[in-house]
């Protein structure tokens, strides 16, 4: 199991009340602490779904870092067809690791390569987010927001023969909102901003 997909699912029973018996009984003085655990940034989604939904995002990368402030409405969008109540998005440096790749604008002339995956777990879904090739700029955004939005599909889609039989041609609008047309044949992320200063 990889370091992170331990560490968010650590974070996952904290948020699912995991901590509840150690606040209940005193903790002795002598105890050491804890290890620390990343900063997340947490995001409710959807003002009528704010005590239903969450989603966090944590940065792991040694290489890039992130910025998904944006992510909230297009993610409640996004996710209205998909029952995660709380959605984990690491980003980390494995890109080896992850089997879902999305190469923008095309495979063939590709400006940036992102993977990803997501896990089910329980109600929560925990993504990982790499960057395999890229520089800064609005390719490797509009690949890391549809990779993010490819692997939560993924992770929900239906395993069966007839299903993969049947799957749809690629199509960047699957993606929307988290990516949007800007004219032509390109598109423009309005989730996911990455930058590697």
């Amino acid at each position: 199991m990889h370091r992170s997909t331990l560490l968010t699912a650590l974070i996952l029973l904290l948020l699912a009340g995991g901590f509840y018996s150690a606040r209940v009984q005193p903790t002795p003085q002598t105890a050491a602490p804890g290890p620390a655990l990343p900063q997340a940034t947490t995001t409710p989604l959807g003002a009528a779904e704010s005590d239903q939904r969450r989603v966090a995002f944590l940065d792991e990368s040694n290489r890039w870092n992130w910025d998904a402030s944006a992510c909230g409405a297009a993610l409640s969008v996004y996710l209205t067809t998909y029952p995660p109540r709380i959605l984990y998005v690491t980003l980390t440096d494995n890109a080896v690791e992850l089997p879902l790749g999305v190469a923008y604008p095309a495979v063939g002339s590709a400006i940036a390569v992102v993977r990803a995956w997501c896990d089910v777990v329980g109600d929560a879904l925990t993504c990982q987010v790499a960057v395999e090739q890229a520089n800064a700029g609005h390719g490797v955004d509009v690949a890391a927001s549809a990779a993010l939005g490819y692997a939560v599909w993924d992770a929900y889609r239906v395993r069966s023969q007839a299903a993969t039989e049947s799957q749809p041609a690629w199509d960047w609008r699957r993606f929307e909102p988290l990516i949007v047309p800007a004219g032509g044949s390109t598109w423009r992320s309005a989730c996911l901003t990455l930058y590697n200063e």
